[in-house]
C-alpha cells in the first residue's frame, strides 16, 4: 500500500484520539478536548460544541497526565491546530 499523497513524512505522530482538558485562568477552569495527531512540537485539538480555544494555554493530555504550553497556529470550527511551546510561553 502506498503512502497517503501530501502526507507529511514525520514518522513520530501519533495518530490515536486521547482526551485530554485546556487548562484556563491558572488552571481554575478545564475545558474537555480530543487531542488528535500528537506528535513532540505539535497536536490537533478538538472540543465539543461551540467552546471557544483561547490563543494560549496548558494542555493535559489523558492518561499520563502530561502537561504542555501551547499556543494555536490555526482554527476551523470546533478543531485548532497547536504549537507546543517553552513554559515561559504559557497564558
Amino acid at each position: 500500500m502506498s503512502a497517503r499523497r501530501g502526507a507529511p513524512a514525520n514518522q513520530n505522530r501519533r495518530r490515536a484520539s486521547r482526551p485530554g482538558r485546556i487548562l484556563i485562568d491558572s488552571h481554575s477552569q478545564a475545558v474537555p478536548c480530543r487531542v488528535r495527531r500528537l506528535c513532540a512540537d505539535q497536536a490537533v485539538i478538538t472540543v465539543d460544541g461551540w467552546m471557544g480555544i483561547p490563543s494560549r494555554f496548558r494542555l493535559l493530555i489523558e492518561p499520563g497526565r502530561a502537561h504542555h504550553a501551547c499556543r494555536v497556529v490555526s482554527r476551523k470550527g470546533n478543531c485548532a491546530q497547536v504549537e507546543l511551546t517553552a513554559d515561559a510561553d504559557a497564558a
